[in-house]
């Protein structure tokens, strides 16, 4: 596991974004994505650092979308390709409608895109604990963004619009991506 340096400022920074730093891991997941492809986490994140964006309501699609291109855009990882998935939790909605609600996010995608999402049917609250998702929480309906390393142990974990948390998101990919 790679150890990181937080200064003073750093963690004051994070705090102030709402970040979460926890040594936990996220649960294990086997699903399919919108392309058809079968994705098996923690085995499918690769390179010293992945990114998931879970969203636990329909509410969140906009700030998850937002995070989906500020992730995208950053690049590779040590000279790999950064891993990143978009995890809609769809364990609460009635299983009649799962299909409905699938087939709508897969008509706004393209094939590349598609195969970041993974629509997640089972296993809610355990997702829900990893995000540290709080039902209670104003911001229930935010996008949560967990930083992971390879086995699936989260290094960081947030909420909430890219804008508000975007200096944070750079300085996690600097620490794990960006070689002296």
């Amino acid at each position: 596991m790679k150890t990181i340096r937080v200064t003073r400022a750093t963690l004051l920074l994070l705090l102030s974004h709402g970040i979460q730093c926890a040594p936990s891991s996220i649960p294990p997941e086997a699903a399919t994505s919108l392309a058809g492809e079968k994705v098996e986490l923690p085995r499918d994140l690769h390179g010293p650092l992945s990114f998931l964006i879970v969203g636990f309501s329909q509410k969140s699609a906009d700030q998850a979308k937002e995070w989906g291109k500020a992730i995208a855009g950053l690049g590779a990882c040590q000279g790999q390709r950064l891993t990143w998935f978009q995890l809609p939790v769809l364990a609460g909605a009635p299983g009649f409608m799962r299909p409905f609600i699938i087939r709508s996010m897969r008509s706004g995608l393209t094939r590349d895109l598609q195969r970041h999402f993974v629509p997640i049917t089972d296993h809610e609250e355990d997702w829900k604990l990893a995000a540290g998702y709080q039902a209670s929480d104003p911001q229930k309906d935010d996008a949560y963004l967990l930083a992971t390393e390879e086995k699936g142990q989260i290094v960081a974990k947030w909420h909430g619009s890219r804008q508000s948390s975007e200096s944070v998101l750079q300085e996690i990919f600097r620490r794990y991506c960006v070689t002296p």
